[in-house]
């Protein structure tokens, strides 16, 4: 199945609100689209979890005993999250190039870890 007849298909979908934010003293992006889940009260129903990122000092002490560590960086771990076919459908959202409200946005979806969603980061721990 094609992820548009996963979206189409599902009997639920819920669209991410978003909005833009300004910040002038940035040269590389003063103006960009973030989005804030708790604004629909997505991150009200879903599972938080426990943090990981806590065992960040034992895990450092321990990799210091070892001939090779493998290491990542952790800013760009969200976008190498992809998600699971059957989560297409809750991380949808609208938009349209002109941002004319006179004009049908378009539905897309994201296919990757959303930044701001509670259980992002738990799904990290299983990448």
């Amino acid at each position: 199945m094609t992820d548009k007849e996963i979206i189409r298909t599902n009997g639920f979908k819920h669209f991410m609100c978003w909005r833009a934010v300004l910040k002038s003293d940035s040269l590389s992006t003063p103006a960009r689209l973030v989005v804030d889940p708790s604004m629909s009260g997505l991150n009200l129903i879903l599972a938080k979890g426990s943090n990981n990122f806590v065992k960040i000092n034992s895990i450092l002490l321990r990799n210091r005993c070892r001939r090779y560590v493998w290491t990542r960086d952790v800013s760009k771990l969200y976008n190498c999250l992809v998600l699971k076919d059957t989560a297409l459908p809750y991380g949808l959202f609208l938009f349209h190039d002109s941002l004319d409200s006179k004009i049908p946005p378009e539905v897309y979806v994201m296919t990757s870890a959303w930044y701001g969603v509670v259980s992002s980061g738990n799904q990290s721990g299983f990448s």
